[in-house]
């Protein structure tokens, strides 16, 4: 932590100015108040402060008590006296002291930090930096709160406090840009020490991480600095103007060179035209047309609604992310695009990210695999596990009760993922997971599965450290075996419900295994004299959204719950008139896949409806703004430019999957299902 000078001469020079108050009556506080004015000339806190102390212990309401709480409090913050510092500068506030206002906030911060509450002090820094007007006392608290966070190796809070003096204007490039580098060099190493190399690209993704604007600025400020891009040369000139057209009003817009002229620049675009990505032709053709259709109506929804007619630039992709990646450059130059949606194919999405980030372009994609949106330019419609996860918990733990569950998944690397996730969520949110197992993810047979969820298999073979080991999932182990003597556990009471992150046609099969290992899905093993089956729960997300799961599952997956962002009987009005819309023009149901590519593109009209005309200012708004229609659930673009979706809870009752929350007002069995 840095050390700071003192305060004590600046806090004499207030209280001579201050010696103008009227005389007191009392003959022995004046005298005991000269001694004090001698003791302000001495500058020595230690006899400052037992002089006013014994001021106000003699003289209790006397005609110097504001000033001496003042003084007490200066002089003890002075000694490290933390606690009678604060005691006595909080008195001063509570009498009503106001002059020098933002320098007592701020010792009384300070004080809160130094006397072992450094989480408050903090609070109380970042209060001072806020709302300060003394801008002196706003860099001093802010510039204290980075030295703070540096000092316990909170980069990422080092930044944020830095952007509270880049917000109020104060951030001086000579003084605080050492601090930033400091702070990212520690991102740095965080990173590494995660087992995660550190790239070129680390540093977008950084940019995007960052909880504002002004602290991703700085974060990309500093990214061309170690690039060594912050040269005035042809060769980095790209580099400069991408910067400065992210961030035209930056405070540090002067320290980029050429960034002022840069921003100035207008921009050649039309802004009605749109450029679209899709595999029209190849082994993609088929989902690439699922995804026109609901682009297509999502035009037609938006002229209905006043809004402006886009023009619409095609590219087919055929599947290729070499095509993807240069029908950007070709949708940017020939046809002036103000934006591009796509792509929908995952492998295609680097190339793209890579081409926007260079062409200036904001590209909305619809890709199913997360992550990709790791540039600024880069936002992804499609429907976020992490939303999953969320309404599975909430559903479970907070609407059902639920408290401890299993969890079974796919020996693979995207299923390992969501397991941890879910695993994550539940202890969060206090509950427990009590197993865990993997399978191969091409089973047909999940008998063994199920007894190795019950640790019933682990009874009859000690397991080994190999079987400890969990795909994916890192370090962690097996619950169900990580305690002698292994105990066979009761479905139903150990566990109320089994998470498997697998697609419908897998879990059709598993829930028959999971049966005859007495796992009592659905409620379906009889009782007998002498036990009787807990009810067990399968919990899924949108890939258990399809009808076979039921025709195909039978009873064996009643009561299964899931999440998805759209449902074909979904009572949301919004919904019902999509999926009229869809059925009339295609005589056919809709899927996710064109209720995602509907979404982004009326979310995009949306926006150009409001005004927005350029490229760079449609990025800020894509970043900050809400749809006014959706039939996903989608609420905007999170900090990681993944859209964020208020999911519907779905469940199989009585043969039918049906919506259970939101619950639908017209639907009663699912009202009693969701009991």
């Amino acid at each position: 932590m840095t050390t700071r000078p003192s305060r004590f001469p600046a806090l004499l020079l207030l209280a001579v100015a201050l010696l103008t108050l009227p005389g007191a009556d009392n003959r022995a506080e004046i005298r005991a108040w000269k001694v004090i004015e001698k003791t302000i000339d001495s500058g020595e806190p230690e006899d400052l402060f037992e002089r006013t102390t014994s001021y106000l212990e003699s003289f209790p309401g006397g005609e110097y008590t504001l000033l001496a709480h003042r003084l007490a409090g200066g002089a003890a913050f002075e000694l490290g006296e933390w606690r009678s510092a604060r005691r006595h500068l909080e008195s001063w506030l509570t009498l009503g002291g106001r002059e020098g206002l933002d320098e007592v906030k701020l010792l009384i911060a300070l004080t809160v930090g130094e006397d072992g509450d450094r989480e408050g002090g903090a609070s109380q820094l970042r209060n001072v930096a806020s709302t300060a007007q003394d801008p002196t006392v706003v860099q001093r608290a802010a510039r204290e709160l980075v030295a703070q966070h540096l000092f316990d190796g909170d980069w990422r809070r080092a930044l944020d406090a830095q952007g509270l003096l880049l917000a109020r204007k104060l951030f001086d490039p000579d003084k605080d840009l050492d601090d930033a580098r400091t702070a990212l060099s520690a991102a740095k190493r965080a990173r590494e020490t995660a087992g995660k190399e550190w790239m070129d690209d680390s540093w977008d993704e950084l940019e995007r991480l960052a909880s504002s604007p002004l602290v991703a600025g700085l974060i990309g400020a500093v990214a061309l600095e170690d690039r060594r891009q912050m040269v005035d040369a042809p060769s980095t000139e790209d580099a400069r103007r991408s910067w400065a057209l992210r961030y035209p009003e930056h405070p540090l817009i002067t320290w980029v060179p050429g960034a002022e002229e840069f921003a100035a620049e207008p921009e050649d675009t039309n802004p009605l035209a749109v450029g679209l990505l899709l595999p029209m032709t190849g082994r993609y053709a088929a989902p690439g047309a699922l995804a026109r259709r609901g682009i297509d109506l999502a035009i037609q929804a938006a002229v209905e609604l006043g809004w402006p007619q886009i023009e619409l630039h095609v590219v087919d992709t055929g599947g290729e992310e070499a095509a993807a990646a240069a029908g950007v450059g070709t949708l940017v130059d020939k046809d002036k695009v103000i934006a591009v949606l796509g792509p929908m194919i995952s492998s295609s999405a680097p190339g793209v990210a890579d081409a926007a980030t260079r062409h200036l372009v904001p590209a909305i994609m619809m890709t199913q695999k997360p992550g990709m949106a790791q540039s600024p330019y880069v936002f992804n419609a499609w429907l976020h596990p992490d939303d999953q996860i969320r309404a599975l918990v909430d559903h479970t733990m907070g609407r059902l009760g639920m408290t401890k569950f299993a969890i079974a998944y796919p020996d693979k690397e995207s299923a390992g993922e969501l397991a941890g996730k879910f695993w994550d969520a539940v202890e969060k949110a206090g509950g427990q997971i009590v197993s865990v197992e993997s399978y191969p993810a091409e089973s047909t047979d999940f008998r063994e599965t199920g007894r190795k969820l019950n640790a019933a298999w682990y009874m009859a073979s000690p397991p080994g450290e190999a079987d400890l080991v969990l795909p994916w999932l890192g370090s962690r182990k097996k619950p169900q075996v990580g305690h002698e003597p292994i105990t066979a556990l009761e479905p139903g009471l150990d566990y109320q419900a089994i998470f498997v992150p697998d697609n419908y046609r897998r879990v059709t099969m598993l829930a028959p295994g999971f049966i005859f290992e007495e796992i009592n899905l659905g409620g379906h093993i009889d009782k007998t004299k002498d036990k009787e089956y807990l009810p067990v729960t399968l919990l899924g997300g949108s890939a258990l959204n399809h009808p076979d799961l039921v025709t195909r599952g039978g009873k064996y997956t009643e009561g299964t719950i899931l999440v998805d962002g759209f449902f074909l009987e979904s009572a949301e009005p919004g919904a019902q008139h999509f999926t009229d819309a869809y059925r009339a023009a295609y005589g056919t149901d809709p899927t996710i896949l064109e209720a995602t590519a509907y979404d982004a593109t009326i979310f995009l009209i949306q926006l150009l409806s409001e005004g927005v005309g350029t490229r760079r200012e449609l990025v800020r708004r894509l970043a900050l703004s809400t749809p006014v229609q959706s039939v996903t659930g989608a609420r905007g673009f999170n900090a990681d430019g993944s859209m964020v979706h208020e999911l519907l809870t779905l469940q199989v009752h009585r043969g039918a999957i049906v919506q259970v929350w939101p619950k639908p007002a017209t639907e009663d069995d699912a009202d009693e299902a969701g009991q």
